[in-house]
């Protein structure tokens, strides 16, 4: 049995087509294998189950996927 993570994305930006498949590939891209994964039918939020190692290099991938493409400024702080 392994050790499992959740990483989440919460945002009101999550109803982009194809998100899903942007976080996955960040993941993917990363090394990192999705266990599980779950978006909200409001596409509010999203959550992935990752192996425990695996935590803070999926919070890394999702953030330069994510986040900085974005260029949000000092709205949004990692965690």
């Amino acid at each position: 049995m392994h050790n499992l993570a959740i990483v989440s994305a919460i945002g009101s930006d999550l109803k982009v087509k194809g998100i899903l498949a942007k976080t996955v590939a960040a993941l993917a891209g990363a090394g990192i294998s999705i266990q599980a994964i779950h978006q909200s039918i409001r596409q509010v939020e999203m959550q992935c189950v990752v192996n425990e190692e695996d935590y803070d290099a999926a919070i890394a991938a999702l953030h330069r996927a994510l986040i900085e493409p974005e260029n949000h400024g000092d709205v949004i702080a990692a965690a």
